[in-house]
C-alpha cells in the first residue's frame, strides 16, 4: 500500500509538471492498484495512456519496463513512462528509443501523431529528492536477499548459516532480517520461523539496485584476449571449477542462436592466475568482463558452469542491450519467476 501511495504521488505531481512545463491539460482518467490511465488533451484530440511509473528510474529499471511490456494486458496499448526524476542524459537515452516519458520536474517526451513535445534539463526540487536507500539494498543486504531468492526456505535457517551462503558477516545478517521485517519482505509464523514474503516485490527491487550497488563492487575490469584473433574462442571455452558463466554467454544455453558481444565471467581463482591461464590484458573496451564470485552458496542448477539464473537475468537487465530483452524474458519466466512463488497466502 506505502508503494501505491508513493506511486500515485509521484504521478500527481507529474502531471501537475507537465501541465507547467507544456500548458497542455492532463488528468487521470481511471485509475486502481495495478493501473493507472492519464489522458493529454491537444487539438480537440485525446491522448489516453498507460502509466507504468518507476520511483526510482535506472538503467535496469527501463530495461524491465521494456521485458514487461509484452506480458501487461490493458484496454490502452500505449504506455508513457512516470518517473520522479529523469536526467538529460536518460531524457536522451529513452527518447532514442521512442518512448514516452514525463516526471515531476517538467521533463517530459511525447510523439503521439499532431502532439510533439520535448523538455529536458528541468530541475528537481530539493524537497522532492529520493529518500536515502534502506539497508537490505546496500551491498551486504544485497548479498543476502541474492542468497534468499535463490535457495527458498534460506530464510527458516540459522543466521550463521545465512551468513556463509551470502558471503557477508554475521552482524550483517541480523541487521537485515531486522530490517527485511521492518519493510514487510520477512514475517514471523509461529511453529514455523521466518518466512519471506512479496518475493516479486523483493525480487523487482533487487533487480533495479543491484546494478548500482552491489555491481560496481564486485567488477574488477574489462579484458581482452592478447591474441585479438582469438576473442571469439570464448564462445567456445568450456567453463571449468574456476569461474562461471553469466549475461549473454549464459544465455546461449537458452537461445542457441544468440551470438555475446559481451563475455561475463564471475571468477573464483586469484585474477593473476585466471589472466595468465587464458592470456588476457585490461582492456577498456574489451569484450570480456570478470567480477568476484560474491556468494557463498553452492548452485544446485544442472549446469555448475552458470551463475544462478537470477544472476544472469539480473547481468542481462543491468546490461540496458535492447537485443537482451527476449531472452531477459524468456529466463524470467521460465527459471526466476518459480523462485517467487508466495508460500504464504
Amino acid at each position: 500500500m506505502k508503494n501505491y501511495t508513493q506511486q500515485r504521488e509521484v504521478l500527481s505531481l507529474a502531471l501537475e509538471a507537465f501541465q507547467r512545463s507544456t500548458g497542455l491539460a492532463a488528468v487521470i482518467s481511471s485509475h486502481s492498484e495495478t493501473e493507472n490511465i492519464i489522458s493529454i488533451s491537444h487539438k480537440n484530440v485525446k491522448y489516453a495512456f498507460r502509466a507504468n511509473i518507476k520511483l526510482n528510474l535506472t538503467k535496469a529499471a527501463l530495461t524491465m519496463t521494456a521485458v514487461d511490456a509484452t506480458t501487461e494486458k490493458s484496454a490502452v496499448s500505449k504506455e508513457i513512462l512516470v518517473a520522479r526524476y529523469i536526467t538529460p542524459q536518460m531524457s536522451e537515452h529513452i527518447k532514442g528509443l521512442h518512448k514516452p516519458f514525463l516526471d515531476t520536474a517538467g521533463n517530459v517526451y511525447l510523439n503521439e501523431g499532431d502532439l510533439f513535445v520535448y523538455v529536458k534539463g528541468g530541475k528537481l526540487k530539493q524537497a522532492s529528492a529520493q529518500s536515502p536507500l534502506k539497508r537490505p539494498f546496500k551491498p551486504a543486504g544485497l548479498r543476502v536477499i541474492f542468497a534468499l531468492l535463490c535457495n527458498p526456505g534460506l530464510e527458516k535457517a540459522s543466521f550463521r548459516n545465512i551468513s556463509m551462503a551470502a558471503n557477508v558477516a554475521l552482524g550483517s545478517v541480523s541487521s537485515v532480517v531486522h530490517d527485511l521485517k521492518q519493510i514487510g519482505h520477512l514475517i514471523e509464523i509461529k511453529n514455523q520461523g521466518r518466512q519471506l514474503i512479496q518475493k516479486k516485490e523483493l525480487l523487482d527491487k533487487w533487480i533495479m539496485v543491484y546494478p548500482e550497488q552491489l555491481r560496481p563492487k564486485i567488477l574488477i575490469s574489462r579484458y581482452e584476449s592478447i591474441d585479438p584473433s582469438s576473442n571469439n574462442r570464448w564462445q567456445h571455452v568450456e567453463p571449468n571449477a574456476n569461474f562461471y558463466w553469466s549475461g549473454e554467454i549464459a544465455a546461449k544455453r537458452f537461445l542457441p542462436e544468440l551470438q555475446p558481444s559481451l563475455v561475463t565471467v564471475y571468477i573464483k581463482q586469484p585474477l593473476n592466475e585466471f589472466l595468465h591461464q587464458y592470456q588476457l590484458r585490461n582492456a577498456a573496451d574489451g569484450e570480456i568482463e570478470i567480477l568476484d564470485t560474491f556468494w557463498g552458496f553452492d548452485d544446485k542448477q544442472p549446469s555448475s558452469n552458470m551463475v544462478p539464473p537470477l544472476l544472469i537475468y539480473a547481468d542481462l537487465i543491468a546490461s540496458g542491450n535492447p537485443k537482451n530483452h527476449e531472452i531477459a524474458k524468456l529466463i524470467y519466466e521460465k527459471e526466476v519467476l518459480p523462485l517467487v512463488q508466495e508460500d504464504y497466502p
